[in-house]
């Protein structure tokens, strides 16, 4: 069995960070510069083919991935154990192709023989089990080759086809480099397991049977998730355009990159949290509290500034062909909000072990999401799904909020929250009375009066205590 020590953790949550970091960015970028070189109804027909691809992905993992990091190191014959991992993988992806063959030709005929191609790429696209498997065997740096060599080769591979061969079946050559891309991630990260680990492929049922039971949760409640973000995808091509999808795909991008950098940067927090729960619940709560209103603090002063911003970066960013998804971009930065303190609140449920009730939100929200969509878009496009968005991360806080105050008491200090209410309040008089005067000397303004309030609420104290906190875990034994 392999044990890790505190500084270990911090040694795979950094490479891990830094190897999803890399990638994530490498995307983004790719989507900014084929959103800028191509059309938008190229964009959105590319953005819609991901998004169906993203949703296989998840499927091809299946929870899979959580389970092999905490099953892995228990297991007598990893070698056993990582071969029918394997052989499951396989059995799951060759399902799911023949599933996305038919899904293709019935639901998506026009884009059939792209998706139809693409779809023997998802065992690969679905591939990014090797990160945890590299830092079970104490080699977490080895994640970062494989991500290197993605992002390298889906940029030159990307850039290739938009340059020169800007006019010869595009959307197609432009999948091929993402699958190309995750074929070559592929291939190099399983030449680098088989350095570390060779997989023993003698099937166990009974392996295979605990690995397929133990990630049914899991893999049941990652698929709502990821089907909840891409629905809107599907609803805009279908109900109203391929120019609607990339209109709302170039914002969407950024609640995904937001969303990335918060589940890496409050990563640290779940052992911190479950450390509290087990030795002083009272202290736990307190940390809770202060976190709750830490995040509030930081995070609602740049959601006001977004309205100000958000045609600046759309236009520097996508272009002024893509200037409509503004509106878009502002309501899904109020969403960012609520996502923030719905990825934390899921780690206090897990710590308080309320984490079961997230299969009823998730199952609810999306039959839920799915209403709203084809109501919404039908009437407001992409604007529509941007509501759909706000409303169902407002219904999923809500009910993860219900059940943590039932289980842990109030968390919710009036006299902070007035203060923090009288604050935004304050800011956003600030960027109405100054929307006139030039965007960069409202920006240095609005951060000065943000540090005099700051300073006089007396809020630098809550912003340290999230700052320790978050990296509390370096203290940890």
């Amino acid at each position: 069995m392999i044990s890790f020590n505190s500084s270990s953790y911090i040694i795979n949550v950094l490479f891990q960070g830094i190897s999803r970091t890399f990638t994530f960015i490498a995307n983004f970028f790719i989507f900014v510069i084929i959103a800028r070189l191509s059309k938008s109804e190229i964009f959105g027909q590319y953005s819609l083919i991901l998004a169906y691809l993203s949703v296989f992905a998840v499927l091809s993992d299946f929870g899979m991935t959580s389970i092999l990091s905490k099953d892995f190191n228990q297991k007598n014959n990893n070698n056993l154990y990582l071969g029918n991992y394997y052989c499951l993988k396989i059995f799951i992806n060759i399902i799911l192709i023949v599933i996305s063959f038919i899904l293709a030709f019935f639901a998506f005929k026009d884009i059939f023989l792209i998706l139809l191609f693409s779809s023997f790429f998802i065992p690969m696209i679905g591939s990014r089990f090797f990160e945890p498997l590299f830092q079970i065997l104490r080699k977490p740096f080895y994640s970062l080759y494989p991500s290197v060599l993605y992002s390298i080769s889906y940029f030159l591979f990307s850039m290739l086809f938009l340059i020169y061969f800007n006019n010869q079946n595009i959307l197609f050559n432009l999948i091929f480099s993402y699958c190309l891309a995750n074929a070559l991630y592929f291939i190099l990260a399983v030449f680098l397991s088989y350095r570390l680990i060779i997989p023993e492929f003698q099937i166990d049922i009974e392996i295979i049977k605990k690995i397929f039971f133990l990630s049914l949760p899991l893999g049941i409640s990652s698929f709502l998730t990821i089907f909840n973000t891409r629905i809107p995808f599907f609803f805009l091509s279908s109900l109203s355009s391929d120019h609607a999808v990339g209109i709302y795909s170039s914002a969407f991008r950024f609640l995904e990159l937001g969303s990335m950098f918060i589940v890496m940067l409050t990563s640290p927090l779940l052992p911190v949290l479950s450390d509290k729960k087990n030795k002083n619940s009272k202290e736990f709560k307190y940390i809770v509290i202060k976190i709750f209103e830490g995040i509030a603090i930081i995070i609602l002063p740049l959601i006001i500034l977004a309205p100000v911003i958000s045609p600046y970066i759309i236009d520097k960013l996508f272009g002024v062909d893509f200037i409509e998804s503004v509106m878009a971009l502002n309501i899904l930065a109020c969403s960012f909000v609520i996502i923030i303190n719905s990825l934390f609140f899921t780690m206090v449920g897990i710590s308080l072990n309320v984490i079961k009730v997230t299969y009823f939100i998730t199952g609810s929200a999306t039959v839920i999401n799915f209403i709203l969509n084809y109501l919404l878009i039908s009437h407001f496009s992409f604007i529509g799904a941007a509501i759909s968005n706000l409303i169902i991360e407002l219904y999923m806080l809500g009910w993860i909020l219900f059940f943590l105050i039932k289980k842990n008491g109030n968390i919710f200090r009036l006299k902070m929250w007035i203060k923090i209410i009288i604050s935004n309040i304050i800011f956003i008089i600030t960027i109405f009375l100054l929307k006139d005067i030039g965007l960069f000397l409202l920006i240095i303004i609005y951060f000065i009066i943000v540090l005099l309030v700051y300073r006089t609420m007396g809020f630098a104290k809550s912003i340290y205590f999230l700052k320790k906190t978050i990296f509390s875990k370096l203290n940890l034994n």
